[in-house]
């Protein structure tokens, strides 16, 4: 197997055998600290042609980076029949894994995720015991994301040849990235995922609507002296 110390070569991404040799070699790695948890070390695909471009995906519930990107990784995504790899020749791959934690919805089992989930029928049950996980991971993920965004700018390529992919959990925990100050992206894709606490971002958007006409109000008239003539 083709390997450096950041990962594999993208020659050996869809080798079954070679894959499944790496996850058992990293399963028990761990790499980064955040908050007092340790998240397993991500599955690295490297690019086969030059680093021009990186794309973080995040994995759903009930999996890891490991097997996700494992999975995906044989997975045809073109028209042309190119799994990840091939498609993307000038791209790092980054499959990433959340800690370790017990999943509401699985009878408390323990499981990677970036969150806890009570319920998968209603995802806005149980947002309170959501929170913490939540945080956890922006500040995981947004951590990576500036680790290679500077990689990448050590290149010559800026933010904008970032990308972050996440599907279900994923997608959910990628979104709530975006909202809470992660660095810029070129790009992100959700696909089957929510919006976590939904109703009171709707609720602070309704608020926010108008706010610069409300400002302009408040500052003519609210205090009687901002802003009054003579």
């Amino acid at each position: 197997m083709l390997e450096s110390a950041e990962g594999i070569c993208s020659s050996d991404a869809t080798d079954p055998d070679q894959l499944r040799q790496r996850f058992a070699e990293l399963k028990d790695n761990s790499t980064m600290q955040v908050l007092g948890t340790s998240h397993p070390k991500p599955l690295v695909i490297l690019p086969s042609k030059i680093h021009t471009h990186t794309i973080i995906l995040l994995h759903g519930l009930s999996t890891d980076g490991l097997s996700f990107g494992t999975e995906l990784l044989q997975t045809a995504i073109n028209s042309q029949g190119h799994p990840l790899p091939q498609a993307f020749p000038h791209a790092k791959l980054l499959f990433p894994s959340g800690f370790p934690r017990k999943c509401t919805a699985f009878a408390g089992k323990t499981m990677n995720a970036w969150f806890d989930v009570s319920s998968i029928a209603d995802r806005t049950l149980g947002e309170d015991e959501q929170a913490e996980g939540l945080r956890e991971s922006t500040i995981y993920l947004c951590k990576l994301i500036r680790e290679e965004t500077a990689a990448l700018e050590s290149l010559g390529y800026g933010s904008d040849h970032l990308a972050v992919w996440g599907f279900s959990q994923g997608c959910a925990m990628g979104a709530w990235v975006l909202l809470n100050g992660c660095p810029r992206l070129g790009a992100f894709v959700g696909m089957s995922g929510w919006l976590p606490f939904r109703r009171q971002v709707d609720e602070a958007m309704a608020e926010g609507e108008d706010w610069e006409g409300r400002r302009a109000a408040h500052l003519c008239c609210g205090s009687g002296k901002v802003g009054r003539k003579g």
